[in-house]
């Protein structure tokens, strides 16, 4: 059972990893299409809330603050954790979660 338990453990560490990966990727591009002004308060805001958190454990956190100052972005669309869900271009026009237009 207690290997079991440390390779569900280490796939939790390697799955919150790329997802900090990604939110640093986002948070890269939130620097360009933001003005400066805006993206000093985001910057600021994440570091307040990221106290503590490292790639093995914030990954969700980094992913999700991130990728919502980039929303309607083509990097959003690409990335969008829902894209399952609501890229369905019958049903929905603009995916809720990315902000993109499905057409």
């Amino acid at each position: 059972m207690d290997e079991l338990l440390q390779k569900l453990i280490e796939d939790v560490k390697v799955r919150s990893r790329v997802l900090w990966e990604k939110g640093l990727e986002a948070k890269q591009l939130a620097s360009v299409i933001l003005d400066e002004q805006d993206y000093r308060v985001c910057s600021k805001t994440w570091d307040l809330l990221s106290l503590g958190y490292v790639p093995e454990n914030g990954g969700y956190l980094a992913f999700h603050y991130w990728f919502d100052k980039v929303r309607g972005t083509e990097w959003a669309r690409e990335n969008c954790p829902d894209a399952l869900m609501y890229h369905d271009e019958y049903e929905y026009k603009v995916c809720p979660t990315c902000l993109t237009d499905n057409r």
